[in-house]
Order: C-alpha cells, then sequence, then structure tokens
C-alpha cells in the first residue's frame, strides 16, 4: 500500500508514508493468516481422524460432538474458505442430510473467530468496540442455526 501510495502521490517521504501504515492491524492480520495456514498444513490429519471417528450423528451426543469439533475448527482457522471446506468434509463423512446444518455451523464459527480478518480490521483499525461485531454476529449466527435446526432436525 505505501508503494501505491509512492506512486499515486509521488512523494518520496518514506518516513511520513511508513507513518500511515498501522502496524499493529497488520501484526494481528499476519498472525491471522499464519494461524490459518498452520491449521491448513495439518488438514490431512484432521480428514483422517474425522473420517477414522466412531461417532454417531443419528444420536444427540454424537452429534453434539462433531456439531463442537467443526465449530471449533472453523472458530479456530477464521477463515472463508476453510470452514466451507470444513463443512463438505464434514458432510461427506456423515451424511449429506446434515451439510445445511454443517454449513451453518461452521460459519458461525468462522462469523465469530477472533481471526476473522474483517473482524480484526474493523477494531484495530477502525477501533470498532468487539462487543458491537460480537453481538450482532452472535444474533445473526443465532437465527442462522435456529434455521438449519429446524430445516435439518424437524423438517
Amino acid at each position: 500500500m505505501t508503494l501505491y501510495y509512492v506512486v499515486i502521490t509521488q512523494q518520496w517521504n518514506y518516513k511520513k508514508l511508513l507513518g500511515y501504515v498501522r502496524w499493529d492491524v497488520l501484526a494481528w492480520v499476519g498472525a491471522a493468516i499464519a494461524l490459518g495456514n498452520y491449521m491448513k498444513t495439518y488438514g490431512g490429519a484432521w480428514e483422517a481422524m474425522i473420517k477414522a471417528s466412531m461417532l454417531d450423528p443419528h444420536t444427540f451426543i454424537g452429534m453434539l460432538i462433531i456439531s463442537a469439533i467443526g465449530f471449533v475448527a472453523s472458530f479456530l482457522m477464521g477463515s472463508s474458505g476453510k470452514f466451507v471446506a470444513i463443512a463438505v468434509l464434514m458432510a461427506q463423512v456423515f451424511g449429506i442430510e446434515y451439510f445445511l446444518w454443517f454449513f451453518a455451523l461452521d460459519f458461525t464459527g468462522y462469523l465469530l473467530s477472533p481471526t476473522h480478518k474483517c473482524v480484526m480490521v474493523g477494531n484495530r483499525y477502525f477501533g470498532t468496540p468487539l462487543s458491537t461485531y460480537y453481538k450482532a454476529l452472535a444474533t445473526w449466527g443465532g437465527l442462522l442455526l435456529a434455521t438449519a435446526g429446524i430445516i435439518t432436525f424437524v423438517l
């Protein structure tokens, strides 16, 4: 971005230009990306663990554990591409009839993740309080889960 300003403004005062960079935001976003890549590195082990599990999605406890695993994985990764991959993997292993549930659950985990880059940039750069984000995102996630739960398990 600094190079962009140099080219557009024809300003060569690097100290001034680098003063515009929010290094704390850059560090947090970099850490989020690094954590996501770390989790991606062990994707094969994750997939093997899920496929080898003896969890039964037809029991309440089995579905609760399966759901918790998907939610926590999506929460830790905080990535739009990775939450979808987890939802698809879970549906492939436990049944396509649960795809809507896994999608809504993993999407909610992704939205609430502290490594979700949009929340992080909004908080660190614009100063929006995390409580503002989490109030809105938790409400939306709750509505998504309620809708997906009714459609998947009741109807």
